[in-house]
């Protein structure tokens, strides 16, 4: 397969091997606006779990078990997460810009991915909240199973008749071809452990949606949602697209596609396992 389209700045702060310090709290994914379920509305702030902020990383106590993410950091964005998918009550609804942005992601999902063979393609989701994605997985034909570590996430998917199940994508080691993800790695201050284990449970393909916070609507759409929801949004980092190209590059996966999706606000990033890097 080709690159599709390239436009990635040349440095970023992995490849320097410096902690993303440049990087701030925007809280509020675009999702925020556009989409009533992809912002964290937990109730009572008083009672949400509080995130560590970045000025406290040195302090944290990493756990190798989980190949460098902050354990406690970890649990407190679990449990966030599970606050969020309790409070939508089963019915996570969708704004009209929102369906908009859905629909923008599924035509680019299928523009990508035209030359897989659907039915021949086992695919895990990775993060697969409430399922939006996977519907759109499963529609297209796909071998799909979707896994979140949130219970009442797992629980609408199956309600919507989605294959998924509750299970941390640490603890999977079932092969798939292609694995993929939706806006979820911003969410990590260090998002590398994850990605390196998406891409070892790949036996070809990684897909991730990300928020592009380089283009001009990836700018200013969070910063409208953090002045509607303020506090009731998740925490996320200001990663470049960039960033993610570094990172699988370096752990043997090169971008193949690099598609900009509802008005480059994200963008659709296709790596492929090297042809010299061992199948696992």
């Amino acid at each position: 397969m080709e690159v599709q389209e390239e436009g990635l700045r040349p440095s970023s702060w992995w490849g320097s091997g410096r902690s993303p310090d440049r990087i701030f709290h925007v809280k509020a994914l675009l999702e925020g606006v556009l989409n009533s379920d992809a912002c964290c509305v937990v109730g009572d702030n008083d009672d949400a779990p509080v995130l560590p902020s970045p000025q406290d990383k040195e302090s944290w106590q990493w756990d190798t078990g989980l190949s460098g993410m902050a354990k406690s950091w970890q649990q407190a964005l679990d449990q966030r997460w599970e606050q969020h998918w309790q409070a939508t009550g089963h019915n996570p609804g969708i704004s009209r810009l929102g369906k908009h942005m859905f629909r923008a992601k599924e035509a680019g999902l299928r523009h990508v991915l035209k030359n897989l063979d659907a039915k021949a393609t086992q695919l895990l989701e990775v993060g697969c909240g409430p399922g939006h994605i996977l519907a759109m997985y499963q529609r297209m034909g796909f071998n799909c199973l979707g896994i979140d570590i949130s219970p009442t996430a797992v629980a609408i998917c199956q309600e919507r008749g989605l294959n998924a199940i509750e299970k941390n994508v640490m603890e999977e080691s079932n092969l798939y071809d292609l694995v993929t993800s939706d806006g979820m790695l911003e969410h990590f201050l260090h998002f590398e452990p994850m990605a390196a284990q998406m891409m070892a449970l790949s036996r070809r393909f990684v897909l991730l949606i990300q928020p592009n916070h380089g283009s001009f609507w990836g700018r200013v759409l969070p910063c409208l949602a953090e002045l509607i929801k303020g506090e009731e949004n998740m925490l996320e980092y200001n990663y470049r697209i960039a960033d993610f190209v570094d990172v699988f590059h370096h752990h043997g996966f090169t971008v193949v596609a690099n598609r900009p999706v509802f008005g480059d606000v994200f963008r659709i990033l296709l790596f492929q396992r090297h042809a010299s890097l061992p199948t696992p």
